[in-house]
């Protein structure tokens, strides 16, 4: 498929199209502001994975604000407007966003500290995800946002059976 395609597409409402055209767009090495555009459409036309990027590119203060222009590019600087598409797709049951709140609950990053409630939502999530992407996650974590993982945490992480739930704590 072709970026008209998918712009095409895009143009129709198609909110999955949208978010295929801004992947197409950045690889082809559109400029960010056009291809945060059609995430922003598939976003607000409910597109989960769409709402979990703006959310993780707002934790990495590359988010454009609405009010950019072409040629004048702004980011959010706080962790408001992340938190909100990451709680956007969350509430759709997308697992990343939810397991990637709770990372940011453990750290206090965008909502208040409360490792806790950061525990209950990794012990509710976890078990559903794969082993790669929870990893993925927790180095994404670490080394751009300086959120280490603990031992403990990686241990944990790393207890699936064949059937990809976690084994209980010991």
């Amino acid at each position: 498929m072709t970026t008209n395609y998918y712009l095409a597409e895009s143009r129709r409402g198609n909110a999955a199209a949208a978010f295929e055209a801004s992947k197409v767009m950045a690889l082809e090495g559109w400029s960010d502001y056009f291809v945060q555009q059609q995430i922003y459409r598939s976003a607000e036309n409910g597109h989960a994975p769409a709402q979990r990027w703006l959310g993780i590119l707002g934790l990495f203060k590359r988010l454009i604000t609405k009010e950019s222009t072409v040629s004048s590019i702004s980011f959010y600087e706080t962790y408001d407007v992340a938190m909100e598409w990451l709680n956007e797709a969350a509430c759709t049951g997308d697992l990343v966003a939810t397991y990637i709140i709770a990372k940011c609950c453990q750290h206090g990053v965008g909502i208040e500290k409360d490792e806790e409630r950061a525990l209950e939502i990794f012990n509710q999530v976890a078990g559903k995800m794969n082993e790669e992407t929870v990893l993925a996650i927790m180095f994404a974590f670490e080394s751009i946002l300086q959120m280490p993982c603990t031992s403990k945490e990686i241990t944990e992480m790393n207890k699936f059976d064949k059937n990809g739930i976690t084994a209980k704590a010991s």
